[in-house]
């Protein structure tokens, strides 16, 4: 969630209370598909993400972070959709901006 954030994107649950703590559904920038994401994710790093549901299938993406996840697993899953959002037309900065804010919250432990 620290990288949607930072990334300048938005979550899809956007009010705290109705985010789960298993999966989170992100929006995609405006000019990039869904499914563009997820196939080059799982094509470069080897990372599975989901495309968004129904109403949100073209424009969300969804990532699993439950069970034994651990600190590493995260900060490889979001590096992996970093180099895909880039590659794909997101600015770099962004998305680095938005890499550099999941490793501090993963630092803290939390």
């Amino acid at each position: 969630q620290a990288f949607v954030h930072a990334a300048g994107c938005e979550l899809v649950a956007r009010e705290p209370q109705y985010r789960s703590h298993t999966v989170s559904a992100m929006l995609i920038p405006k000019g990039i598909k869904a499914a563009d994401v997820v196939n080059r994710v799982l094509e470069i790093d080897n990372v599975r993400l989901a495309g968004g549901q129904d109403t949100l299938k073209e424009i969300a993406i969804r990532v699993g972070h439950m069970g034994p996840v651990r600190s590493a697993m995260l900060a490889r899953g979001v590096k992996a959709l970093a180099r895909a959002l880039t590659g794909l037309g997101m600015d770099a900065k962004l998305a680095q901006a938005g890499v550099d804010a999941c490793a501090q919250v993963l630092a803290r432990g939390k």
